[in-house]
């Protein structure tokens, strides 16, 4: 297999593969893993290399036991060491000497966690945008949704609002904590209270997409660069648009599965418009 890949592959990969075969035991599975993403990856455009292709290549033989698990360590090792990258639309890829050196420079990038709360409130918005307003009897009733207790997301004060708050929650046992979420609730009765999945992966993607905007950026100021890093350019921005899709995904299935769920919630609150309506109504009519 790898006299194959000798012919085919780039030079600057073939040393790459070279170095890591001198790091790693012939039979250690980070050397297996190497060498079919370096073949895989020559077909990417049709089969993204991923896990199950991975695991189904590197299979022994029938009846034996799955070896996902080593895969899926190897990759992590592969990714960790440098080895490998892995690209949203082509899967798992060996770095040649300048997607070292890029990688290298791009996870040395501290992104804050304030800037990935603002690019979720950011993708949050958008997907807010496209709900419509809870109806009762042909009225409508402005809807205000907010990041937590404190931070507007979209709405105006209104008596007749209703109010939606979405809680991101990283640590395990807080969001799973119901009592807190129902004294939470008891607490502010005028709001309803929406709990994130677990976040981590997610949060992952969007640290990996402000580093990469912010790797072009870098680059974009040198002026001149030479080919391998305007190519590298290139690609970091041809990936833009994959990332947030994957993101807002993400985002979607760990806080709302889906526009349309969320419309069933707000249908499913026509008591609580109803009141907000009769407050409204008689505030107004004091005033």
């Amino acid at each position: 297999m790898h006299v194959v890949q000798a012919r085919s592959i780039d030079s600057d990969v073939q040393l790459t593969l070279h170095k890591a075969f001198e790091k790693f035991d012939p039979e250690a599975w980070e050397t297996k893993v190497l060498k079919s993403v370096a073949l895989l990856e020559m077909n990417a455009e049709q089969l993204p290399v991923d896990v199950p292709v991975l695991s189904s290549l590197l299979y022994p033989e029938l009846g034996a036991a799955s070896v996902e698990d080593h895969v899926k360590e190897a990759l992590e090792n592969l990714n960790k060491g440098n080895w490998i990258h892995y690209h949203e639309t082509y899967g798992w890829r060996v770095q040649n000497n300048a997607a070292q050196d890029w990688n290298r420079q791009k996870k040395e990038i501290s992104i804050p966690a304030s800037r990935i709360t603002e690019l979720l409130i950011d993708l949050q918005k958008d997907i807010v945008a496209t709900v419509n307003q809870p109806t009762l009897n042909g009225a409508r009733f402005p809807l205000e949704t907010r990041w937590g207790l404190e931070q507007k997301i979209t709405g105006k004060n209104d008596a007749t609002k209703v109010t939606l708050c979405f809680h991101w929650v990283d640590n395990t046992s807080k969001r799973k904590d119901l009592d807190s979420w129902l004294d939470l609730s008891r607490q502010h009765q005028r709001m309803f209270h929406w709990v994130s999945g677990d976040p981590s992966n997610l949060e992952s993607k969007v640290r990996d997409f402000e580093r990469s905007q912010r790797m072009i950026a870098r680059y974009k100021g040198h002026g001149q660069l030479q080919p391998l890093q305007q190519q590298l350019v290139y690609q970091e921005q041809a990936d833009t648009g994959p990332k947030i899709h994957t993101i807002r995904l993400g985002l979607r299935n760990r806080i709302i599965s889906d526009p349309n769920e969320l419309e069933q919630v707000l249908a499913r609150l026509k008591k609580k418009c109803l009141k907000e309506l009769n407050a409204g109504i008689k505030i107004r009519f004091e005033e």
